[in-house]
């Protein structure tokens, strides 16, 4: 079975072969046909980034928590953002009273991904 990286830049999918084995680093190299990043397997995720979802749900903290979720404000969530995979374990909180009580810039996470990533 192939292993799958995508590139950090623009998401392409990049499957593992031969050909871009570099035998000096012992590392794989890649340049992606999409946007021209280049760099290697410590450079790509293994995961990919899934659209930004928006938050529909409600705000009790005590709900929340037994879902295994928390919200993340500034500067908090900048750290989030620069996180690989944050897409697939948050959602933006966009919405009037969301906004109004936590800020701009405020996801909903998952607890264990974010104590694990961030």
């Amino acid at each position: 079975m192939e292993a799958k990286y995508y590139c950090p830049e623009c998401g392409h999918e990049f499957v593992q072969g031969e050909y871009n084995y570099n035998y000096e680093t012992a590392n794989l190299d890649f340049e992606c046909p999409e946007c021209g990043w280049t760099g290697n397997d410590d450079d790509v995720y293994d995961e990919p980034e899934g659209e930004l979802e928006i938050w529909n749900g409600g705000y009790n903290q005590r709900q929340l928590k037994k879902d295994g979720l928390c919200i993340v404000t500034w500067p908090e969530s900048q750290y989030l953002t620069e996180t690989p995979g944050h897409r697939n374990h948050s959602w933006l909180i966009n919405d009037t009273r969301g906004l109004n009580r936590f800020g701009s810039s405020a996801y909903v996470v998952e607890i264990d991904w974010y104590n694990e990533n961030v």
